[in-house]
């Protein structure tokens, strides 16, 4: 089902949800750090995640209850961060009553730039109303430059499920196709995907396709694939084993990937959870350097 119907999801005070905000200091810092985690409900944990020092978290089941929004945002803005929210939808498979947010991000200042997200594309009303997917833009010091970011939760079950699987891949192809759209900026794409990357046709196929760079693989070390990021109940490093699993994701463009400075599992923010938050460091200076590719060589056909 698509909505053709344009909505925005707006906040308690009425804004646009499709930006993000910046701290306020006119002399921005050589380094952005971000922070992808599944919360397990923002708002039963949000002391503890309102903890980090990230500039920027990106949460994945948020599933905050549309009448804890107000409160969550006020505790937010009491230490100084934005909260900014996906669009309300339905969080439990059980009940059509329990209305809330299932992603949200937090980041750290409460004035200054704010940049809107949505430039449309065919894909934006459908991913906007799966209250799966948010977008938003992060304003650098250089003028007219830009990364654009993007949190998305997958479907529970799409591993092991046909309806979901489909729907896990009508929601990730969206969201891809939409990122390609801003293939001359830098774009990263992350969270919890529901599904190991090399399990998704429609991620393998991007992945083929060089559309985007699977950051845990490019950063494993050699000889090593990508570390498992969940396991229910609690997650440790090294786990291996029946019932852990590399659902857990965050993809980047050519443009983003020359920005990443430094990507690792955060093993001190996991305590507690079934998820592993994925932590990545950006040289906002590489924005003035100049990226060299290598052409291809033209075919010769020498039949």
């Amino acid at each position: 089902f698509v909505s053709h119907i344009h909505h925005d999801s707006y906040d308690i005070n009425h804004k646009p949800l499709n930006f993000i905000h910046q701290p306020c200091d006119e002399q921005q810092k050589d380094t952005y750090t971000m922070v992808f985690r599944n919360a397990r409900g923002l708002h039963i944990n949000l002391p503890d995640i309102l903890d980090s020092h990230a500039d920027l978290q990106l949460i994945s089941e948020a599933d905050i209850p549309e009448h804890e929004v107000a409160n969550v945002a006020a505790d937010c803005n009491e230490i100084g961060c934005t909260l900014n929210l996906g669009k309300s939808t339905i969080l439990s498979k059980k009940t059509k009553t329990r209305i809330g947010r299932r992603v949200a991000t937090i980041s750290r200042g409460t004035q200054a730039n704010v940049m809107k997200s949505h430039e449309w594309t065919s894909e934006l009303d459908f991913l906007r109303d799966t209250g799966r997917w948010f977008e938003a833009v992060i304003p650098t010091s250089t003028q007219g430059f830009t990364i654009t970011v993007a949190i998305i939760y997958g479907y529970s079950g799409a591993s092991s499920c046909t309806k979901e699987y489909n729907e896990n891949e009508r929601l990730l192809s969206a969201a891809l196709r939409r990122a390609r759209h801003f293939k001359d900026v830098p774009y990263i794409i992350g969270g919890d995907f529901n599904i190991n990357v090399d399990a998704s046709k429609v991620l393998k196929l991007a992945k083929q396709a060089q559309w985007f760079t699977d950051l845990a693989e490019v950063w494993a070390k050699p000889g090593t694939k990508p570390a498992a990021t969940y396991r229910l109940g609690s997650v440790e490093q090294g786990m291996e084993g029946s019932g852990t699993t590399c659902i857990d994701a965050v993809l980047a463009n050519d443009l983003a990937k020359h920005l990443v400075q430094d990507f690792r599992y955060a093993w001190d923010l996991s305590i507690g959870y079934d998820h592993v938050p994925l932590s990545l460091t950006l040289n906002m200076k590489a924005f003035t350097q100049t990226i060299k590719v290598v052409n291809q060589p033209e075919h010769i056909d020498i039949a």
